[in-house]
Order: C-alpha cells, then sequence, then structure tokens
C-alpha cells in the first residue's frame, strides 16, 4: 500500500505543482519587497527560509536559479559548475538583469520553485538560492535596498552531508567520484579555477592551496571555503547579515532575534514555536519532530578522522576562515563579521 501511495504521489505531483505555480498570483512588483537567503547546497537553508516565513507572510521561491540558471553573456555555458557561478558587481549585462528582476519582483513562476509556497496572493518574497554566494554582491550592486542574508554552516558536515550528489555527473554519465583520482582532480581544477574573474578577482593568491587538494575531502573543503571566502570579502559590515545553521539549532531565540532585527521584523511565540518543526524537505524525508540542537550541531566530529580534521582545517587557516569555524562546532559570529570587507567592490 505505501509502494502504491508513493507511485500515485509520484503520478499527480507535477501536474499539481504546474498548476500551483500558474496560479500563484503575485502582486507586489518592487524587488525591495523580497528578502533573499543565500547559501550553499546541504546547509540547512530550506528549513531557516520556513522559520524566516513562520507566518506565511512570503511567497516562498525554491532556488529559481536551479529552474532557470542565470548566466552572464562572457560564459561559456559548458566551463564550469554554476554552483560557484561569479558575477562581478558591476556587471552591466541588461538581459542578466532582467533575468534576476523577473524572480524578484515576482513575475517567474515554475513548478520546482513554487513547490513549497503555500500562498495564493503574494505582496512579498522569500527567494531561497543554494548557487549564489558567488554573485550575491552583484544582487547587491544591481538591486539597491535588496536584504540579502548570507547563511553559513560548518564546512566539515556541509560536505559530509553533500555526498556523492555534490559533484554532477561528467559528459558520459559517470559520477566524479567514480573517476579515477587523476581525473578527478582536473574536473576539480577546471571547477575553482574555470572562471578568469574568479581567478583573478579572489582566487590567484589562494592558487597553491587550491591546487594542493587532492582528495576528495580536501577538494570538498576547498570549494566550500571558495563560496564562502569571496562573499565575506565583498560586503562591508552592516549592508549584509550573516546567519548561523548552528546557532539556529542550539540558540534559536538569539539567532531569530538577530535575524528578525535586521529583517525589521518582531520575534513572537509563533516563529519560536516553528522551530521544532522539520522543513517541508526533512518531512518529505521521513523527519517528523527536530532532534536535539547540539546533538545535529555536534555528531558530525564522531564521524571526522584525525586525518580529515587536520587536512580540513589547513585549507580553512590558507583562507582565514578557521577564524569562524575551527574543530569545535560552534562558529566564532564575530569573527566573521570582522572577515567582511577585505575586498573593494
Amino acid at each position: 500500500m505505501r509502494d502504491l501511495v508513493r507511485f500515485v504521489k509520484d503520478i499527480a505531483a507535477p501536474p499539481y505543482l504546474r498548476v500551483k505555480s500558474t496560479f500563484t498570483f503575485d502582486i507586489g512588483g518592487d524587488w525591495r519587497d523580497s528578502v533573499f537567503l543565500s547559501s550553499g547546497a546541504r546547509t540547512g537553508s530550506t528549513w531557516v527560509a520556513e522559520l524566516i516565513n513562520y507566518n506565511n507572510e512570503y511567497r516562498f521561491m525554491y532556488e529559481p536559479s536551479l529552474s532557470r540558471p542565470l548566466l552572464p553573456r562572457n560564459h561559456a555555458q559548458t566551463t564550469f559548475d554554476r554552483r560557484i557561478l561569479y558575477i562581478r558587481p558591476e556587471d552591466d549585462d541588461a538581459d542578466l538583469r532582467e533575468q534576476a528582476l523577473q524572480v524578484l519582483d515576482g513575475r517567474f513562476h515554475d513548478s520546482r520553485t513554487d513547490r513549497y509556497n503555500r500562498r495564493l496572493f503574494s505582496r512579498r518574497r522569500l527567494v531561497k538560492e543554494v548557487t549564489s554566494n558567488l554573485f550575491i554582491r552583484w544582487l547587491a550592486c544591481s538591486f539597491p535596498g535588496l536584504p540579502i542574508i548570507l547563511l553559513l554552516r560548518h564546512p566539515m558536515p556541509t560536505v559530509r552531508s553533500r555526498a556523492y550528489e555534490y559533484f554532477q555527473a561528467d559528459a558520459v554519465g559517470r559520477r566524479l567520484l567514480d573517476m579515477d583520482p587523476a581525473a578527478r582532480t582536473r574536473e576539480y581544477l577546471r571547477l575553482v579555477f574555470g572562471q578568469t574573474d574568479l581567478v583573478k578577482d579572489h582566487l590567484e593568491p589562494m592558487r597553491d592551496v587550491l591546487e594542493s587538494a587532492q582528495t576528495v575531502w580536501e577538494q570538498r573543503i576547498a570549494v566550500w571555503c571558495v563560496q564562502n571566502y569571496v562573499p565575506l570579502r565583498q560586503f562591508q559590515p552592516g549592508t549584509i547579515h550573516l546567519a548561523f545553521y548552528e546557532n539556529f539549532c542550539v540558540d534559536p531565540q538569539s539567532e531569530l532575534r538577530r535575524l528578525f532585527g535586521f529583517l525589521g521584523r518582531p520575534v513572537d511565540d509563533a516563529a519560536l514555536d516553528r522551530i521544532r518543526i522539520p522543513s517541508q524537505s526533512m518531512q518529505h524525508g521521513g523527519v517528523t519532530q527536530m532532534p536535539d540542537g547540539w546533538e545535529v550541531v555536534s555528531r558530525w566530529r564522531k564521524k571526522v578522522s584525525d586525518e580529515e580534521m587536520e587536512s580540513g582545517l589547513r585549507i580553512l587557516r590558507a583562507f582565514g576562515l578557521d577564524q569562524v569555524y575551527s574543530a569545535e562546532p560552534m562558529p566564532d559570529i564575530g569573527a566573521a563579521y570582522a572577515l567582511l570587507g577585505r575586498a573593494a567592490g
């Protein structure tokens, strides 16, 4: 019976989601009525987005760039993984800006993007992305007044959680993790050095440490560093809100108050009650109750070997990110904010 129910859901879901998206009416029309939540994959961003939207105030737009990828005109479509797509803050590509604007002002509709939305009529939007860390500074410059949140999670549990799915299949359909080490490393180097502007603006001083990453673990840690090092360098204090997954788990009241203060919203009992409810994506995976917060943020330490810990910290140290995340589970918020604004633009 369970298999039959799952089969019926699989058949019925696509047409239902298409109709649901079609009849989602967005009547806002101003990008300043949107909130942009940016993170990497496997950081708890869906759960955090639903905490922000605990009272269903926003139309929840789930990862629109995966439904309609942004691509600047000066990038070759096949040269890099879009999950570290870099757009220079001063890029004036009118078509690119219009594509982003269609999301931020609510004109964009897609069954995948609207899958978790629970509003029929909306004036405000919450856009959640996992491929945007390296172009949120461009968004901030192109759309002044857009509130942007950068969500961080400790790299070691993050890259463990990404597992096989982090690396896309190559052209002949093989997973990169199934390739021989030399071929996998070539793909990794193509990923981190495949964008000339990104290398010139941020990564050239890190070339040695990036090239030194040989194992799958080291290469994932290095990519996590790129994903977070770049936006931290680009934003000045006060122009972006830094949120931390671990704090939502362990000290949710304080973390929500910081976040809602940035958004100019109060924190009430309903918001705090929402913390105990798993995200919709977690519920679809069978999770019915949020586990203990400290257990969630610390259990990775039992699974990471001493060798992995040492090599991971070596790479973090090269980027200065060991000041934020170390061998301990909890982040140093002050250190993260101290990293803001290390690059101009």
